[in-house]
């Protein structure tokens, strides 16, 4: 058999297990779009192949399916579900009393992501249990309170994502919140109906993004979307005006209820507040809509 032919079909069974095991729940399908992350390894595959195919050509097949493999294996085993012990903490903020506004820069890896918002005493509550440790900040200055979560140690590109690795946040709606958050090879559930906005911005990579807007600030209130291999979910209550402008890469942009203006921008007509909403994504699917 041809070494061409023996790792075509070797690739081609590796696929249909990894696929059938994210059909079982065995793996997150976070972590399958996070392989797309590994495509060096197929610079090492061809770079083996050239070297050594001509005159080693069984050699240079078992060379490259032992790296193949273990290229996997070992993103599961680091940033899958094996790697190392789960901590959880609790995330609480100073009280509301005095603050006119505040600010949240959350940044996570390889977590399952929950933001909400609510009516409480302190500015922020929530918690999380992950493998990895993360860094709470919290800063009042005057009227002003900022919360910055990060981690402490980046593994590696934050790979994958485990069923057990979690973060919850509740945002007090009393106040306004300019909110950004950086993830990683996660998924997020935004649940914004009960925070009042001034700024939201997301920065993902292979994630899936759900977000739900409620209230805004009257004036300046803007939403930048940015992203690799990233799927959105955006909705805005109807009541909003929004406007989205696109500067997309090899992305599917779909909106409903919108109309298209001139300059190339996409427009729901609510009558409130105005929302300017930018997209700058790669291989991405942003979907915008009103509820």
């Amino acid at each position: 058999m041809k070494t061409g032919r023996l790792i075509w079909g070797l690739l081609i069974v590796i696929v249909g297990v990894i696929l059938l095991a994210a059909s079982l729940d065995w793996i997150s399908w976070h972590f399958l779009l996070s392989l797309l992350q590994l495509w060096p390894l197929a610079l090492v595959l061809v770079g083996v192949h050239l070297l050594l195919n001509r005159r080693h050509p069984a050699l240079a097949a078992v060379i490259m399916a032992v790296i193949l493999i273990g290229g996997v294996v070992s993103a599961w085993y680091v940033w899958g579900d094996g790697g190392s012990s789960l901590s959880t903490r609790s995330i609480e903020g100073p009280s509301v009393a005095g603050v006119t506004s505040a600010s949240a820069k959350v940044e996570v890896g390889a977590t399952t992501l929950t933001i909400t918002g609510g009516s409480q005493e302190a500015a922020v509550t929530g918690s999380y249990r992950s493998r990895a440790e993360y860094r709470i900040q919290h800063h009042k200055a005057g009227n002003n309170y900022q919360l910055t979560v990060s981690p402490n140690l980046k593994r590696g590109p934050w790979l994958g994502i485990s069923s057990i690795d979690a973060m919850k946040l509740t945002l007090a709606r009393e106040i306004p919140w300019a909110l950004e958050v950086k993830a990683g090879a996660a998924g997020a559930d935004l649940d914004l109906t009960e925070v009042t906005l001034s700024r939201l911005r997301i920065s993902a990579g292979a994630s899936t993004i759900k977000v739900r807007v409620g209230n805004v600030m009257d004036t300046g209130t803007r939403v930048d979307i940015a992203g690799g291999a990233t799927s959105y979910h955006i909705s805005f209550p109807q009541n909003l005006t929004v406007v989205v402008r696109g500067h997309s890469g090899l992305s599917y942009l779909q909106v409903a209820g919108f109309r298209k203006t001139g300059d190339g921008a996409l427009v729901h007509d609510g009558g409130g507040p105005t929302v300017e909403v930018t997209v700058r994504t790669g291989v991405s699917s942003v979907r915008v809509d009103v509820y």
